[in-house]
């Protein structure tokens, strides 16, 4: 009889913890099912915002082109040849030169 008596503990003791995992597996599905719920929320909050930008870029868009500008814009003109280069146009830097504020004449002249 003892040995039937561990034998249903056992069993029992079994019976209860899978019963606790299945109970914790579908805890862990309906958090699963919460967080994706919540991912796509956020998706679709982000998306449509994206769309409504879009929309209202594209309406931007439509009104630009209906409204005639009264100001034209010069054409630039063409030529057939270029214009000739001067030197005098982009002179060429010259290199500086030392001028001497004392004449050649006042400086000292070292003794002999």
């Amino acid at each position: 009889m003892a040995m039937q008596q561990a034998f249903r503990e056992a069993v029992i003791t079994e019976i209860i913890h899978e019963e606790i995992l299945i109970e914790q597996r579908h805890e862990l599905a309906a958090l699963a099912t919460l967080l994706l719920a919540k991912a796509q929320e956020e998706e679709d909050a982000s998306s449509n915002s994206y769309e409504t930008s879009y929309e209202y870029y594209e309406e931007d868009e439509e009104e630009e082109e209906e409204e005639p500008s009264s100001v034209e814009q010069p054409q630039p003109t063409t030529r057939k040849r270029p214009l000739p280069l001067v030197e005098m146009q982009n002179p060429v830097p010259q290199k500086r030169q030392r001028v001497n504020p004392t004449p050649a004449a006042a400086q000292p002249q070292p003794p002999p």
